[in-house]
């Protein structure tokens, strides 16, 4: 049987820093659809998926013609929503899985494309994620935007909201993450089977839970303009943008 290839979306009600975010409207559109079409629009993905913890989400994106699975309001991470909903969708242990963040509107789907062709590359990688390169210096101060650091064979050596690496030197190749993983569907099941490890809780970066356990996470480096939507800033940010296509 060939590899089963799924996106799947994790769509969380209740948000700290911007409450009820996915459903907040840009061109009669909630911002969950400007997600979820850009991951439709995959031309490796054999299907795409929301997974959603709120009855309100689910029939919004019903509604759009979505597929959507309901998953437990307890989840910590969207890492631990994406992998109940793997569960849910029976996927085999050779199967793959991108999971691409609902406040994720403009990321180009030829990114998850990527993602895909790197997994077939890279068989013995259990995780792969993106960063792009960072040349504001605000953006690099800001803790709201995650930067990573990696090693020489570009797998990541640490992922922080603080500056790394500290600049005693001059230094000037920083690297924002960019919140979508692929994951063997093997590794998956093992790693929402861990707990939160203390790096992760203190710097609220599932992915550290990964690094903790002594697994490798390879990064893919792209070019190109990101914005996900952490804050109203980045709402008005990207609601502009999308205003203007």
């Amino acid at each position: 049987m060939s590899v089963r290839k799924v996106v799947i979306i994790p769509a969380r009600f209740h948000s700290t820093r911007l409450p009820q975010k996915m459903l907040l409207p840009i061109k009669g559109k909630p911002l969950i659809y400007y997600s979820w079409k850009n991951a439709c629009n995959s031309k490796k993905a054999d299907e795409v998926i929301v997974a959603t913890d709120h009855k309100d989400i689910f029939t919004v994106c019903k509604g759009l013609g979505a597929n959507v699975i309901m998953t437990k309001v307890t989840h910590n991470t969207g890492t631990d929503r994406v992998g109940e909903a793997a569960k849910i969708l029976k996927l085999r242990k050779d199967d793959v899985v991108v999971n691409v963040q609902g406040d994720e509107p403009v990321l180009p789907s030829k990114i998850i494309d990527e993602l895909f062709k790197a997994s077939e590359k890279e068989s013995d990688i259990p995780m792969i994620t993106v960063a792009t390169r960072l040349k504001d210096e605000g953006e690099v101060k800001n803790s709201n935007i995650v930067k990573v650091v990696l090693n020489k064979h570009g797998k990541a050596l640490y992922f922080s909201r603080s500056i790394i690496p500290f600049p005693r030197s001059p230094f000037n190749t920083y690297l924002r993450h960019i919140g979508v993983y692929l994951y063997r569907a093997s590794f998956l099941e093992t790693l929402i089977k861990l707990r939160q490890t203390p790096l992760e809780k203190a710097e609220s970066l599932e992915q550290l839970r990964a690094l903790e356990n002594g697994y490798s996470i390879k990064v893919l480096i792209h070019d190109f303009l990101h914005t996900s939507v952490d804050t109203e800033r980045d709402f008005k940010k990207v609601k502009k943008l999308l205003l203007s296509h």
